[in-house]
């Protein structure tokens, strides 16, 4: 286990435990992460299912063929070599578009848009950013806000905005906010949409 907010699931009894306390916590959203199994991946969508809520998982293949509804991303940390939602040049293919928009797959993107806090560095001086902002990011955010983006940061973001753009326009479903608190809470999101 990596990140400290995810349960290691080693068995289907393990998931049948997580599964019961998802039930009892009235979870909104289950993700299956890149090392789980098949079987409990299985698991996670048919509960996610009986909740009536979505479930996700990095993996587009076997994540569509379980029943999760949707990935976390495009492409990400994954542990199989034939799952990948675009290619390693940053292409994706009619496939993938296909999956996502006719199947009932959903896509949250991960796609930038900090560079953009430069256009309007007025967030980072904003009473609420300084208030409630932990300060595990805003160093970071700090820089961003010191100068506009440059054109190969605008060309950047362009580019991880057409992928989605792509599934979104083919009458897919498509959202963004994954990934906290590994991203900046509220400002990511935010600079997201803007992107």
């Amino acid at each position: 286990m990596f990140y400290s907010q995810n349960r290691v699931l080693k068995d289907e009894q393990v998931a049948n435990i997580e599964m019961g306390k998802a039930k009892a916590l009235n979870l909104d959203y289950l993700k299956a992460y890149v090392r789980t199994s098949i079987r409990v991946m299985a698991k996670i969508a048919q509960t996610a299912h009986q909740m009536g809520i979505p479930a996700g998982t990095h993996l587009i293949s076997p994540g569509f063929q379980t029943g999760l509804t949707g990935t976390t991303h495009l492409s990400a940390t994954q542990r199989m070599g034939y799952s990948w939602g675009q290619s390693a040049g940053g292409f994706i293919y009619q496939d993938v578009v296909e999956i996502y928009s006719k199947g009932g797959f959903d896509l949250t993107s991960t796609h930038g848009g900090d560079a953009l806090l430069g256009d309007d560095p007025g967030m980072v001086e904003d009473q609420r950013f300084q208030l409630l902002m932990p300060k595990a990011y805003v160093e970071e955010l700090l820089d961003d806000a010191q100068s506009p983006p440059t054109p190969a940061q605008r060309a950047a973001i362009v580019t991880t905005v057409e992928r989605p753009a792509r599934i979104m326009q083919a009458g897919g479903l498509v959202t963004v906010g994954t990934d906290t608190p590994l991203n900046a809470p509220a400002f990511s999101l935010h600079l997201a949409l803007r992107a």
